[in-house]
């Protein structure tokens, strides 16, 4: 349920009284077991919005929002905290939008990775170990009026930072074509990305000065279950691809996600799945557990760099010299609330 903020706080954050502010978010706490080695009882999935939405007239409109992490983060000296999340400001009309935004970006593919509705410590684009791993972004988009079900947009992605380990993709920008379908339960989705500036390394002796990358996903809602599927790779690199479930069952709520990435470095197939069964105490409180494992030799792989593979241990508890013998399982049981 929104709260709404009016006269002094809306006069405050946008100095306009015709402007509302709302605050939305959520608060859990859940008994969790991570492949990091997170161990017991934790605040997760903690989070604070406020947006506005203000008629500018001639059909225009503005809405912004801006997002605080309200603790569930941090490492064993810092647990916890309470630092910035996603943020936007948008315009939009009969013209369509432009919005401008910073957020942290799992790729498209976290639209199929959302039908599992699990809640884990270390998610399966948290890191590296599934294709490139989240990162934090800001961007700028124009996006279409909706067409006979047809949308389109293009992305400028100025990639500022990155959220986990460090990648050399991040010292790139990308442009990203997308074009969107959506009618009645079928949403069809497909972009490609064009990185931009120079990429340490050589693809087949070739130096990788131009990276692109497709991707593909769909999802279909059958009423009884919603299902969804997604494709991904770079030039450069190797696919990535992904299938989701869920089933709504009464008050029980069934997702499962599975995602693949063949290495050809390490010679082998990261596999990663996750899991929720949740169960709904009212329209905004839930019970629910999450179950997630990781599986086979390029996740070890990718998680230990070339300096550290023979004597240091990487993120999963993995010595490097090991790496083959990668399957991890994490799992998160609690009581989850949105407001």
């Amino acid at each position: 349920m929104k709260k709404s903020l009016v006269a002094i706080a809306a006069l405050t954050l946008v100095g306009a009284a015709s402007a509302q502010v709302t605050i939305t978010g959520n608060i859990s706490f859940s008994q969790q077991s991570g492949l990091d080695g997170t161990r017991g009882l934790a605040m997760t999935d903690n989070s604070i919005f406020l947006g506005i939405t203000e008629d500018l007239g001639g059909g225009n409109k503005l809405t912004a929002s801006s997002g605080f992490d309200a603790g569930g983060r941090g490492g064993p000296t810092s647990p916890g905290g309470f630092g910035a999340e996603n943020a936007n400001l948008k315009v939009s009309g009969n013209w369509g939008s432009v919005n401008i935004a910073s957020y942290e970006s799992d790729g498209p593919l976290a639209n199929i990775e959302g039908l599992s509705g699990a809640s884990l410590d270390n998610g399966m684009f948290d890191s590296n170990a599934v294709g490139l791993g989240k990162r934090f972004r800001s961007a700028v988009t124009y996006a279409t009026p909706e067409m006979s079900g047809f949308t389109g947009a293009l992305t400028y992605v100025a990639m500022n930072g990155n959220f986990t380990s460090a990648d050399p993709m991040d010292a790139r920008t990308k442009v990203v074509p997308a074009l969107t379908y959506q009618a009645g339960p079928l949403k069809a989705y497909i972009e490609d990305a064009f990185f931009n500036g120079s990429y340490p390394g050589t693809t087949n002796g070739t130096t990788n000065n131009s990276i692109t990358q497709p991707t593909i996903y769909a999802t279909y809602d059958f009423g009884v279950a919603k299902v969804g599927a997604g494709w991904t790779k770079q030039s450069n690199g190797d696919a990535q691809t992904i299938f989701g479930v869920n089933v709504p069952v009464g008050a029980l709520t069934l997702g499962l996600a599975s995602a693949s990435w063949m290495n050809s470095a390490a010679a082998g197939t990261a596999t990663w799945t996750e899991a929720s069964v949740a169960y709904s105490l009212s329209k905004r409180t839930s019970l629910k557990a999450s179950f997630g494992t990781v599986n086979d030799a390029a996740v070890g792989y990718a998680q230990a760099t070339a300096a550290s593979q023979t004597n240091a241990t990487n993120s999963y508890g993995l010595q490097g010299a090991n790496y083959s013998t990668a399957n991890e399982s994490q799992t998160r049981v609690g009581i989850f609330h949105s407001f």
